[in-house]
């Protein structure tokens, strides 16, 4: 026994005035801010020695039968923290479950001689009591001695060791929850790592890797398997387990949708938690005992197990099912992601492919002489390109009322010679040229008939697309384009091929305009139309007047500038008929005089610019009381009769009057202006055609510089700048040195 603490002075003080003192030291150690939990503990018990005058003190931990030091004050070497003993030989055996502290004076004396206790420790004297925490039992705070005592513990010191074991249960919950908080805290400081390792995963197969490693890390069980969903096979495969997991189970199986509790948790997605797997039937694991099962989403399930029974709370389901869902949102990143990296893979691929193509295809528009030789370079360039393996391009003959190819190449062996397709039918060929919007067919076989002229002649070929060749009005026919794969021409595809038709059939007018420079032999058509529909035939109607198109330009925005020539009507009055007139954007009043007056009208589109554009050339257009005579020049026939079908089909009215041909000098009026058009810059152009559809060179003059400078909306110095810059080059083209 300590000094001063036998057992004739043991508990000698006033039971109340002890008890007094030794509680008011209690709530000093209680409220001390400077203490861990178990240190307070430690000084709890150092005052409760003191208090009953022994020489040791310990707290205990008792579960499954083993009694453990928890923490202790004296010198007993059984009774150190740490240190553990059956509970069979512990004199706490007989305290736990009592309402009252257990108090022994003389142990040998009251029948403890024969004790497996007494045996174990030696204690003289002892008394201790029952605590609880958080309402479940614990273990005991005991105090005792080697040597018995000589009077019994009094009922002040009785009491006294039940409030010291209520000081100490608050101290041991405290304690609790802040180990609690800080397991959560860390948990919560586990999953943000967690989280930002997910969201940096490239696939579902990283996921869940980095999920079976957290579910070890942050919830501190180390059997856990991961499986992700094969959609394909509509199986849960085991992507991702624990070394432990390996160790002590093997290799985990597949599960179908619905077979298994994992199987079960994906089909219904609700988590499972079961405390004792030997209760469920056809769920027994080797060496497991509890599980929790949580679905990832649509992608897979997270298992976790323990070899304890009943050993997840619902922290526990918290934080996996927060893992559960990081990990879905994870899988969700990773797809897209992929997703994004794969159609950027294929642009690349597709660009790569297409940039050579374009640029082939490119320099063959460009350097093509005739239709024909631009369109046999423009399918062997596309049937040479992976993955095309055939090529056709076909004309519209309007005579026959057919579609049918007359440039192909390629290895497919499609007979496109003999091919040919109604243009009133309802197959892709057709569909394409009439509508004037590309027709994809992913199955070739199943339309060989509409295609190939037979499904043996479509045996090395799997789809196609059928881009129609338009330029602003008019159809130069279609373009089919063959490979053997299926899937090839899906949006970004057709995009390309559908700007490289629209470019193909610019390139083909650009051609056919060019041929009637070269042509020596040319067809000249008359035709009038009487129409409300043609700007030219309701200005002259409304005016009462002649109206000439005396020239056409394209401004940047591409809108048509008409030069109009009139004559019986003054300028104010037409202006303000145009003005008011739908069909016109903006007019200006260039000159006005008494033999007539000159306009110049913005418009978006034309009569004569479709004729331009088609590729014939504009002789002379006159509208007189409503009824308008075209004039024009076409190289071709057969061109000339699908101009007049075009104008036809447009204007009901329209009625040939003149058909012509004859032989062109060899350089033509036309060819003379555009090499002069090629040396004016667009205001000498300007300036010099006012200036002459205006009058100005007549005499006597009917307009001055200063109206043709406010008309181009310039100073008048500026006005005759550009007008003797222009009158120079007209003189040099007529009596310079020839070249």
């Amino acid at each position: 026994m300590s000094e001063g603490s036998n057992s004739a002075t043991a508990d000698a003080e006033p039971g109340s005035l002890a008890n007094d003192r030794a509680l008011q030291r209690l709530h000093q150690v209680a409220s001390s801010t400077e203490s861990t939990g178990m240190e307070k503990i430690r000084q709890m018990l150092t005052v409760g020695t003191e208090r009953l005058g022994v020489e040791l003190g310990f707290l205990t931990n008792i579960e499954d039968g083993t009694q453990e030091i928890i923490e202790a004050v004296g010198d007993h070497p059984g009774l150190q923290p740490g240190e553990t003993a059956p509970l069979s030989r512990a004199y706490c055996r007989k305290t736990v479950g009592r309402e009252e502290p257990l108090a022994v004076t003389n142990a040998s004396a009251e029948g403890w001689a024969e004790d497996p206790a007494y045996e174990e420790f030696g204690l003289g004297c002892y008394l201790g009591a029952a605590i609880s925490v958080d309402g479940k039992q614990y273990g005991t705070v005991c105090f005792a001695d080697t040597e018995p005592r000589e009077r019994d513990f009094s009922q002040s010191a009785t009491t006294f060791v039940d409030l010291l074991t209520d000081w100490v249960g608050h101290v041991l919950e405290q304690r609790k929850h802040d180990r609690e908080r800080e397991t959560h805290y860390e948990r919560l400081s586990g999953l943000l790592d967690t989280t930002q390792s997910l969201m940096q995963a490239r696939d579902q197969q990283e996921v869940a890797e980095i999920v079976a490693g957290a579910a070890a890390d942050v919830l501190g069980f180390d059997i856990n398997v991961v499986r992700l969903y094969d959609a394909d096979e509509t199986t849960l495969e085991p992507a991702a387990t624990t070394a432990r997991t390996n160790e002590q189970m093997g290799e985990r199986p597949v599960y179908e949708v619905g077979e298994g509790l994992p199987g079960e948790v994906f089909a219904s997605g609700e988590p499972r938690t079961v405390d004792d797997l030997s209760t469920e039937e056809g769920t027994a694991i080797e060496g497991v005992q509890s599980a929790m099962y949580y679905p990832m989403g649509v992608y897979g399930t997270i298992s976790v197990g323990s070899t304890g029974r009943g050993a997840f709370d619902e922290a526990d389901e918290r934080v996996l099912a927060l893992l559960a869902t990081a990990a879905a949102a994870a899988c969700t990143r990773a797809k897209r992601e992929r997703e994004v990296r794969e159609a950027r893979e294929h642009v690349e691929t597709v660009l790569e492919r297409v940039n050579g193509l374009i640029e082939d295809t490119i320099e063959v528009l460009v350097e093509a002489t005739t239709r024909d030789e631009l369109e046999d370079g423009v399918v062997e360039q596309l049937a040479a390109a992976d993955p095309y393996n055939f090529a056709w391009v076909g004309r519209p003959d309007v005579a026959t009322e057919t579609l049918s190819p007359t440039s192909w190449a390629g290895t497919a062996g499609i007979p496109a010679g003999e091919l040919s397709f109604e243009l009133d039918g309802d197959g892709p060929v057709a569909t394409a040229h009439r509508n004037e919007q590309p027709q994809v067919v992913h199955d070739v076989r199943s339309r060989s008939a509409e295609l190939c002229a037979g499904a043996t002649a479509c045996e090395q070929v799997v789809s196609t697309i059928v881009i129609p060749l338009t330029y602003k009005d008019t159809s130069y026919g279609v373009l089919a384009v063959f490979a053997d794969e299926a899937g090839v021409f899906d949006e970004r595809e057709r995009v390309v091929l559908e700007a490289l038709g629209r470019a193909i059939a610019n390139a083909i007018n650009a051609v056919e305009r060019g041929r009637i420079l070269d042509a020596n032999a040319v067809i000249e058509l008359e035709f009038t139309i009487d129409d409300s529909d043609l700007l030219l035939s309701r200005l002259s109607r409304q005016g009462s007047c002649t109206v000439t198109a005396a020239g056409t330009d394209y401004r940047a925005d591409g809108t048509l500038q008409m030069y109009l020539t009139a004559e019986g009507v003054d300028g104010e009055t037409l202006t303000e008929l145009a003005r008011e007139d739908d069909a016109v954007t903006e007019v200006t009043c260039i000159a006005d005089h008494d033999d007539g007056c000159l306009l110049e009208v913005v418009v978006e589109e034309s009569l004569v610019a479709m004729l331009t554009e088609y590729g014939a050339v504009p002789r002379e257009v006159v509208a007189e009381e409503g009824q308008a005579r075209f004039t024009v020049e076409l190289p071709y026939e057969a061109e000339a009769r699908e101009l007049y079908d075009l104008v036809k089909e447009r204007y009901a009215s329209a009625d040939l009057v003149g058909y012509h041909e004859h032989e062109r000098p060899v350089e033509t009026r036309q060819e003379f202006r555009a090499e002069l058009a090629d040396r004016f810059t667009d205001r000498q152009e300007t300036a010099l055609r006012t200036a002459f559809l205006g009058g100005f060179f007549e005499w006597p003059r009917q307009i001055d510089g200063n109206e043709l400078a406010e008309a181009m909306d310039i100073s008048r110095p500026t006005y005759h700048q550009h007008l003797r810059a222009a009158q120079q080059k007209v003189l040099e083209e007529l009596f310079g040195p020839e070249a």
